[in-house]
């Protein structure tokens, strides 16, 4: 009798424990359910780092990409007004024209333009109505902040020689 009161005392012991272990959290269990400040003070200042970061490359990404839109925007101006230079008889085969672009049409860019114009090619005896090539360049600028900056183009026209533009001595 006296080994049935072990065995039951053991098996209720046992019992005990087990319910114990399934139903009572222990004390380690109890520790490993939140974070600690500690760990709450590293998650902050890792994604405070990751934030610090992110931020720098999206101003870098915004100030590149208002770079690349002004340039654009001057490289549209500096077609248009090549292709005006082109058909306009007032530049003469060699002389200089400059002008500034419109606030309204450059989105308040600060820009301008100068071009120059010479002969690039004569006849080899000119004379009135024949065909000479001249050489446009076209240098655009505008200010980028403090800073001046250009876009230079360059075109050839075609024109009819007049008795103005032989050269004195006649044909050579």
């Amino acid at each position: 009798m006296n080994a049935d009161k072990t065995t039951l005392f053991l098996s209720a012991f046992i019992g005990v424990h087990r319910w114990r272990a399934v139903f009572l959290p222990s004390p380690r269990r109890r520790r490993a359910r939140g974070f600690t400040l500690l760990e709450m003070i590293v998650a902050t200042l890792i994604m405070a780092i990751a934030v610090v970061g992110l931020l720098g490359g999206i101003s870098g990404a915004a100030r590149n990409a208002a770079r690349v839109r002004d340039y654009d925007r001057v490289a549209q101006l500096a077609r248009l007004r090549m292709n005006d230079l082109l058909l306009d008889p007032v530049l003469a085969s060699t002389g200089t024209l400059r002008g500034r672009f419109d606030p309204d049409v450059t989105g308040g860019l600060d820009a301008g333009w100068e071009a120059h114009s010479a002969v690039f090619e004569m006849p080899p005896n000119p004379a009135p109505d024949q065909a000479a090539l001249d050489r446009i360049e076209l240098e655009v600028w505008w200010m980028s902040g403090e800073q001046r900056r250009t876009l230079t183009l360059e075109a050839f026209r075609e024109r009819s020689l007049k008795s103005g533009d032989i050269p004195a001595g006649g044909p050579q």
